[in-house]
């Protein structure tokens, strides 16, 4: 069952994503959205042709590379969204929100550069084929998380690292440095070098709520 759609409508407006705190304190806006929560509905177009459904940003290929299958372009060379199942374009103004976990307490809204109808889809098309940075065209184009799945850290890597050397033990001798990943909570690593060691080792770790 779907949604009745809101009064806000994601095609007749701008996106931009915060970078940082100190960019954002003086930006105007008409209404905040704080997105990467995992309760996160889709803006979903329906094809008025065959009334198939397409969530834009759900659709999207996760990895470079792949067709984009939804991005069809006219003779004009502009661009435009298309239904996937008969080609027809697809009209901006006309969608719903779909909840991908409707009966959660806790909902939030992801907002995609592909909903504006003030952006190209084909200059969208183009940074992803070109793009020497798809966690940045991820996040702040397209509206969804990216993980680089060759580089992930895995089980092993982790394992490997590991020494018998006792966390904590006197480091009058070292020099330390911490860093800490912020978050709901903040998770603070501290580590040392050490006469000793040839590499820098974790001496420390906790999770902290401020």
């Amino acid at each position: 069952m779907r949604s009745p759609p809101l009064q806000y409508n994601p095609a007749q407006s701008g996106s931009k994503g915060m970078q940082s705190t100190v960019g954002m304190k003086s930006v105007p806006a008409d209404m905040i959205v704080f997105d990467e929560l995992d309760e996160t509905p889709h803006w979903t177009l329906r094809c008025p042709a065959c009334n198939n459904w397409l969530a834009p940003a759900k659709e999207f290929p996760t990895k470079l590379g792949e067709e984009v299958p939804f991005i069809k372009f006219r003779p004009d060379e502009s661009h435009y969204l298309a239904c996937v199942k008969c080609g027809a374009e697809l009209d901006l103004g006309r969608g719903e929100w779909v909840a991908d976990f409707p009966n959660r307490d806790i909902h939030g809204y992801r907002i995609s550069q592909l909903f504006s109808s003030k952006i190209d889809p084909g200059e969208i098309l183009q940074e992803y084929r070109t793009t020497r940075f798809p966690d940045r065209f991820y996040n702040l184009k397209i509206g969804i998380p990216w993980a680089d799945l060759e580089r992930r850290l895995d089980e092993s890597a982790v394992l490997s690292l590991c020494t018998d050397y006792v966390m904590g033990r006197d480091c009058d001798r070292a020099y330390r440095f911490m860093g800490v990943d912020t978050g709901k909570n903040l998770h603070v690593v501290i580590m040392a070098t050490h006469n000793d060691l040839k590499s820098p080792m974790v001496i420390h770790l906790e999770t902290c709520h401020e």
